[in-house]
Protein backbone atom coordinates (compact mmCIF):
# COMPACT_ATOMS: atom_id res chain seq x y z
CA UNK A 1 0.00 0.00 0.00
CA UNK A 2 2.81 2.36 0.94
CA UNK A 3 4.47 1.95 -2.66
CA UNK A 4 0.81 2.68 -4.12
CA UNK A 5 0.39 6.04 -2.86
CA UNK A 6 0.46 8.04 -6.45
CA UNK A 7 -2.93 5.68 -6.70
CA UNK A 8 -4.55 6.44 -3.85
CA UNK A 9 -3.65 10.04 -4.25
CA UNK A 10 -5.64 9.97 -7.77
CA UNK A 11 -8.42 7.77 -6.59
CA UNK A 12 -9.09 10.40 -3.75
CA UNK A 13 -9.39 13.44 -6.08
CA UNK A 14 -11.73 11.32 -8.59
CA UNK A 15 -13.51 10.38 -5.87
CA UNK A 16 -14.31 14.10 -5.01
CA UNK A 17 -16.48 14.23 -7.93
CA UNK A 18 -18.56 10.98 -7.28
CA UNK A 19 -21.23 12.12 -4.44
CA UNK A 20 -20.92 9.94 -1.31
CA UNK A 21 -23.89 7.74 -0.13
CA UNK A 22 -25.62 8.97 3.20
CA UNK A 23 -24.47 5.87 5.36
CA UNK A 24 -21.42 7.61 7.60
CA UNK A 25 -22.69 6.40 10.67
CA UNK A 26 -23.62 2.89 9.68
CA UNK A 27 -20.02 2.79 8.33
CA UNK A 28 -18.25 4.48 11.23
CA UNK A 29 -20.14 1.88 13.52
CA UNK A 30 -18.61 -1.07 11.29
CA UNK A 31 -15.30 0.36 11.81
CA UNK A 32 -15.09 1.14 15.37
CA UNK A 33 -16.80 -2.80 15.80
CA UNK A 34 -13.62 -4.44 13.57
CA UNK A 35 -11.33 -2.37 15.79
CA UNK A 36 -12.67 -3.39 19.34
CA UNK A 37 -14.41 -7.30 18.25
CA UNK A 38 -10.99 -8.74 18.20
CA UNK A 39 -10.17 -7.71 21.87
CA UNK A 40 -12.96 -10.45 22.66
CA UNK A 41 -10.49 -13.32 21.40
CA UNK A 42 -7.67 -11.73 23.17
CA UNK A 43 -9.58 -11.33 26.43
CA UNK A 44 -11.12 -15.43 25.98
CA UNK A 45 -7.56 -16.47 25.78
CA UNK A 46 -6.45 -14.78 28.84
CA UNK A 47 -9.48 -16.59 30.46
CA UNK A 48 -8.91 -19.80 29.06
CA UNK A 49 -7.54 -22.69 31.23
CA UNK A 50 -5.17 -23.12 28.32
CA UNK A 51 -3.41 -19.83 29.90
CA UNK A 52 -0.35 -21.36 31.18
CA UNK A 53 -0.18 -22.89 27.59
CA UNK A 54 -0.76 -20.52 25.65
CA UNK A 55 2.02 -17.83 27.08
CA UNK A 56 4.43 -20.27 27.39
CA UNK A 57 3.79 -20.65 23.36
CA UNK A 58 4.20 -16.27 23.14
CA UNK A 59 7.25 -16.47 25.50
CA UNK A 60 8.86 -18.58 22.85
CA UNK A 61 8.88 -21.56 25.16
CA UNK A 62 9.95 -20.32 28.10
CA UNK A 63 7.83 -21.09 31.30
CA UNK A 64 5.97 -18.22 32.92
CA UNK A 65 4.43 -19.31 36.23
CA UNK A 66 2.97 -16.29 37.65
CA UNK A 67 -0.88 -16.23 36.48
CA UNK A 68 -0.42 -11.91 36.44
CA UNK A 69 2.46 -12.10 34.01
CA UNK A 70 0.91 -14.84 32.05
CA UNK A 71 -2.27 -12.75 31.79
CA UNK A 72 0.12 -9.20 30.90
CA UNK A 73 2.22 -11.28 28.37
CA UNK A 74 -1.01 -12.39 26.44
CA UNK A 75 -3.16 -9.41 26.26
CA UNK A 76 0.00 -7.22 25.41
CA UNK A 77 1.32 -9.64 22.85
CA UNK A 78 -2.41 -10.15 21.99
CA UNK A 79 -2.51 -7.12 20.86
CA UNK A 80 0.07 -6.73 18.76
CA UNK A 81 -0.97 -9.70 16.93
CA UNK A 82 -4.26 -8.71 16.07
CA UNK A 83 -3.15 -5.57 14.92
CA UNK A 84 -0.99 -7.09 12.57
CA UNK A 85 -3.66 -9.74 11.49
CA UNK A 86 -6.68 -9.63 10.98
CA UNK A 87 -7.48 -5.93 12.15
CA UNK A 88 -4.78 -4.82 9.88
CA UNK A 89 -5.87 -6.41 6.21
CA UNK A 90 -9.60 -6.38 7.65
CA UNK A 91 -9.44 -2.33 7.84
CA UNK A 92 -7.77 -2.81 4.39
CA UNK A 93 -10.56 -5.55 3.35
CA UNK A 94 -13.48 -2.69 4.63
CA UNK A 95 -11.49 0.45 3.17
CA UNK A 96 -12.20 -1.61 -0.47
CA UNK A 97 -15.26 -2.45 0.40
CA UNK A 98 -16.62 1.41 0.97
CA UNK A 99 -15.09 2.46 -2.05
CA UNK A 100 -16.70 -0.45 -4.09
CA UNK A 101 -20.09 0.85 -2.36
CA UNK A 102 -19.35 4.42 -3.01
CA UNK A 103 -19.06 3.34 -6.75
CA UNK A 104 -21.91 1.32 -6.92
CA UNK A 105 -24.05 4.20 -5.76
CA UNK A 106 -22.76 5.78 -8.27
CA UNK A 107 -23.74 3.48 -10.84
CA UNK A 108 -26.75 2.86 -10.01
CA UNK A 109 -28.15 7.08 -9.72
CA UNK A 110 -26.46 6.73 -13.40
CA UNK A 111 -29.07 4.05 -14.22
CA UNK A 112 -31.68 5.79 -12.56
CA UNK A 113 -31.31 8.88 -14.24
CA UNK A 114 -31.80 6.83 -17.53
CA UNK A 115 -34.64 5.22 -16.42
CA UNK A 116 -36.45 8.65 -15.41
CA UNK A 117 -35.81 9.96 -18.90
CA UNK A 118 -38.43 10.07 -21.32
CA UNK A 119 -37.10 8.43 -24.99
CA UNK A 120 -37.83 12.00 -25.94
CA UNK A 121 -35.11 13.25 -23.55
CA UNK A 122 -32.92 10.91 -23.92
CA UNK A 123 -31.20 13.06 -26.84
CA UNK A 124 -27.80 12.38 -28.29
CA UNK A 125 -26.18 15.15 -25.97
CA UNK A 126 -27.73 13.49 -22.80
CA UNK A 127 -26.36 10.00 -23.98
CA UNK A 128 -22.94 11.58 -24.15
CA UNK A 129 -23.44 13.13 -20.39
CA UNK A 130 -23.88 10.23 -19.07
CA UNK A 131 -21.29 8.19 -21.17
CA UNK A 132 -18.89 10.56 -19.78
CA UNK A 133 -19.65 10.12 -16.28
CA UNK A 134 -19.92 6.58 -16.68
CA UNK A 135 -16.01 6.96 -18.14
CA UNK A 136 -15.18 8.27 -14.98
CA UNK A 137 -16.21 5.68 -12.62
CA UNK A 138 -14.84 3.15 -15.53
CA UNK A 139 -11.35 5.07 -14.72
CA UNK A 140 -11.93 4.82 -10.82
CA UNK A 141 -12.64 1.23 -11.29
CA UNK A 142 -8.99 1.07 -13.10
CA UNK A 143 -7.34 2.94 -10.23
CA UNK A 144 -9.25 0.42 -7.74
CA UNK A 145 -7.75 -2.73 -9.57
CA UNK A 146 -3.91 -1.14 -9.46
CA UNK A 147 -4.31 0.21 -5.99
CA UNK A 148 -5.76 -3.41 -4.62
CA UNK A 149 -4.77 -5.60 -7.19
CA UNK A 150 -1.77 -7.64 -4.93
CA UNK A 151 -2.92 -6.88 -1.43
CA UNK A 152 -6.58 -7.66 -2.14
CA UNK A 153 -5.25 -11.27 -3.36
CA UNK A 154 -2.95 -12.05 -0.32
CA UNK A 155 -5.49 -10.60 2.15
CA UNK A 156 -8.44 -12.60 0.90
CA UNK A 157 -5.94 -15.97 0.68
CA UNK A 158 -5.30 -15.14 4.45
CA UNK A 159 -8.90 -14.84 5.79
CA UNK A 160 -9.15 -18.10 3.56
CA UNK A 161 -6.24 -19.97 5.31
CA UNK A 162 -7.30 -18.70 9.04
CA UNK A 163 -10.79 -19.59 7.64
CA UNK A 164 -10.21 -23.47 7.01
CA UNK A 165 -7.60 -23.33 10.05
CA UNK A 166 -10.12 -22.56 12.64
CA UNK A 167 -12.56 -24.89 11.67
CA UNK A 168 -9.52 -27.71 11.78
CA UNK A 169 -8.96 -26.47 15.66
CA UNK A 170 -13.20 -26.22 16.00
CA UNK A 171 -13.26 -29.67 15.03
CA UNK A 172 -10.10 -30.84 16.79
CA UNK A 173 -11.04 -29.35 20.24
CA UNK A 174 -14.75 -30.30 20.12
CA UNK A 175 -13.12 -34.04 19.99
CA UNK A 176 -10.26 -33.34 23.03
CA UNK A 177 -12.47 -31.43 25.31
CA UNK A 178 -15.23 -29.40 25.83
CA UNK A 179 -13.77 -25.77 26.82
CA UNK A 180 -16.11 -23.15 26.28
CA UNK A 181 -13.70 -20.31 26.09
CA UNK A 182 -11.58 -21.91 23.58
CA UNK A 183 -14.60 -23.27 21.13
CA UNK A 184 -16.20 -19.55 21.85
CA UNK A 185 -12.41 -18.37 20.62
CA UNK A 186 -12.37 -20.54 17.46
CA UNK A 187 -15.90 -20.12 16.28
CA UNK A 188 -15.52 -15.97 16.80
CA UNK A 189 -12.27 -16.29 14.84
CA UNK A 190 -14.31 -18.53 12.43
CA UNK A 191 -17.04 -16.12 12.11
CA UNK A 192 -14.89 -13.06 11.52
CA UNK A 193 -12.56 -14.43 8.73
CA UNK A 194 -15.90 -15.55 6.97
CA UNK A 195 -17.46 -12.52 7.53
CA UNK A 196 -14.34 -10.85 5.97
CA UNK A 197 -14.91 -12.64 3.37
CA UNK A 198 -17.92 -12.62 2.18
CA UNK A 199 -18.68 -9.22 2.90
CA UNK A 200 -15.62 -8.70 0.24
CA UNK A 201 -17.22 -10.97 -1.98
CA UNK A 202 -20.73 -9.74 -1.65
CA UNK A 203 -20.35 -6.01 -1.89
CA UNK A 204 -17.14 -5.91 -4.50
CA UNK A 205 -19.02 -8.05 -6.73
CA UNK A 206 -21.77 -5.90 -6.44
CA UNK A 207 -19.90 -3.84 -9.46
CA UNK A 208 -20.51 -5.64 -12.20
CA UNK A 209 -24.22 -6.21 -11.81
CA UNK A 210 -24.78 -2.56 -11.40
CA UNK A 211 -22.16 -2.24 -14.76
CA UNK A 212 -24.78 -4.61 -16.05
CA UNK A 213 -28.02 -3.53 -14.98
CA UNK A 214 -27.11 0.14 -15.83
CA UNK A 215 -25.73 -1.14 -19.71
CA UNK A 216 -29.20 -3.03 -20.16
CA UNK A 217 -31.27 0.51 -18.86
CA UNK A 218 -29.13 2.42 -21.55
CA UNK A 219 -29.80 0.03 -24.28
CA UNK A 220 -33.41 -0.06 -23.76
CA UNK A 221 -33.62 3.79 -23.55
CA UNK A 222 -31.98 4.11 -26.99
CA UNK A 223 -34.14 1.02 -28.76
CA UNK A 224 -37.31 2.73 -27.45
CA UNK A 225 -35.66 6.46 -28.29
CA UNK A 226 -35.08 4.41 -31.81
CA UNK A 227 -38.37 3.28 -31.93
CA UNK A 228 -40.33 6.61 -31.22
CA UNK A 229 -38.43 8.80 -33.76
CA UNK A 230 -37.70 6.08 -36.38
CA UNK A 231 -33.98 8.00 -37.53
CA UNK A 232 -31.44 5.32 -38.87
CA UNK A 233 -28.88 8.10 -38.97
CA UNK A 234 -28.63 8.78 -35.35
CA UNK A 235 -25.49 7.79 -33.51
CA UNK A 236 -26.16 4.09 -31.35
CA UNK A 237 -24.11 4.41 -28.53
CA UNK A 238 -25.92 1.53 -27.39
CA UNK A 239 -24.09 -0.61 -29.68
CA UNK A 240 -20.47 0.43 -28.41
CA UNK A 241 -21.74 -0.22 -24.80
CA UNK A 242 -22.67 -3.91 -25.96
CA UNK A 243 -18.91 -4.86 -27.53
CA UNK A 244 -17.10 -3.80 -24.33
CA UNK A 245 -17.03 -5.92 -21.12
CA UNK A 246 -18.27 -5.41 -17.93
CA UNK A 247 -15.33 -4.72 -15.47
CA UNK A 248 -14.71 -7.33 -12.92
CA UNK A 249 -11.86 -6.29 -9.72
CA UNK A 250 -9.44 -9.31 -9.65
CA UNK A 251 -6.47 -9.86 -6.80
CA UNK A 252 -3.83 -11.41 -9.15
CA UNK A 253 -6.25 -12.63 -12.45
CA UNK A 254 -6.65 -15.17 -9.59
CA UNK A 255 -9.79 -14.00 -7.55
CA UNK A 256 -12.14 -12.42 -9.53
CA UNK A 257 -14.75 -10.67 -7.48
CA UNK A 258 -18.21 -11.67 -8.71
CA UNK A 259 -21.17 -13.05 -6.01
CA UNK A 260 -21.02 -16.11 -7.89
CA UNK A 261 -17.46 -17.00 -6.28
CA UNK A 262 -19.09 -17.68 -2.96
CA UNK A 263 -20.88 -20.86 -3.80
CA UNK A 264 -17.78 -21.87 -5.13
CA UNK A 265 -15.94 -20.87 -1.86
CA UNK A 266 -18.79 -22.66 -0.02
CA UNK A 267 -18.43 -25.69 -1.46
CA UNK A 268 -14.31 -26.20 -0.94
CA UNK A 269 -15.04 -25.69 2.54
CA UNK A 270 -17.72 -27.90 2.82
CA UNK A 271 -15.38 -30.51 0.70
CA UNK A 272 -12.12 -29.41 3.49
CA UNK A 273 -15.16 -29.74 6.85
CA UNK A 274 -15.86 -33.06 5.50
CA UNK A 275 -12.74 -34.57 4.83
CA UNK A 276 -11.76 -33.62 9.02
CA UNK A 277 -14.35 -34.98 10.24
CA UNK A 278 -13.81 -38.63 8.45
CA UNK A 279 -10.55 -38.71 9.10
Amino acid sequence: MRRKRKFMSVLLRMLQEVRPHAEKKKMCNLFYIICFAHVIPIVLHACSKFRAQTAWFLAYCNPINDPHNQVLLILLKGTANSILYPIFPTLVLFFLCMLCQRVCYEIRRLTAEVSKLSPKEFTVSKQVDILRRKRNVEDILNVLQNLFYSSSFFICTANFCCFCTQIGWVVGIYRLENDWTMLTLFFLQLACSAASLLACLWVVGGLPIEMQTFIKEFQQKIEHRLMLRSREDEVNFGGRLDERSVFVLSGYDIIHFKRSSILALAASVLTYTLLLIKY
